[in-house]
């Protein structure tokens, strides 16, 4: 999204090599904030800071300190990764705490040109206030929608707009997550079976 490879890919589909339009950012020294810390948050802010060597903020309802530590990160709360964040990454459940946690009031303190990443559940973003507010961000990046399949007119605008890249919820489609899906599942059948 910030070097803009799926625009540059059509572009060259086409023959057409001008790179206009393409800048980006170098993650380098940037801010990220990682709202939830669970397995997948760990790893995405672990890539953040210790490959990318960015600042990273993290949020979640129950801190792992050691793990920040040991990766150079920060707890702190929504706020503060709201207005200071350069990217912000969402790996939080969908729970009552997390239903529209990026809001109209959310997206009134982010800073100009902040990215948004969503691979966790659609519902934890207020798609409404998303549109309101896009022409502020530097671009939204989603594997989830609130609605899924995309129904009605508002999310057909979302999906159309420039500064949207909307993937079909493929974040978990490897061989290996398919694999480990299935052992668990097979797992918790037979802890069911025993109990029977």
């Amino acid at each position: 999204m910030n070097r803009k490879i799926h625009k540059a890919y059509l572009r060259v589909k086409e023959l057409n090599f001008d790179i206009s339009g393409f800048l980006g950012f170098d993650l380098y020294n940037k801010v990220a904030g990682v709202i939830g810390t669970g397995n997948i948050g760990k790893i995405v802010a672990k890539i953040l800071s210790l490959g990318f060597d960015m600042k990273v903020l993290c949020y979640d309802i129950k801190p792992d300190y050691k793990f920040a530590e040991t990766i150079r990160a920060r707890y702190t709360d929504l706020d503060e990764i709201f207005s200071t964040s350069d990217i912000i990454t969402l790996h939080c459940p969908l729970n009552k705490e997390t239903y529209h946690i990026l809001n109209k009031q959310s997206f009134e303190k982010m800073k100009k040109g902040v990215m948004i990443i969503n691979t966790s559940r659609g519902e934890v973003i207020n798609t409404r206030a998303l549109i309101r507010h896009i022409d502020r961000l530097g671009g939204v990046a989603l594997d989830v929608l609130e609605q899924e399949p995309p129904r009605d007119e508002l999310f057909r605008r979302l999906i159309a707009h420039p500064k949207v890249i909307v993937t079909p919820h493929i974040g978990a489609e490897t061989r290996e997550s398919m694999d480990r899906i299935a052992e668990e599942l097979l797992n918790n059948i037979l802890d069911a079976v025993k109990w029977l």
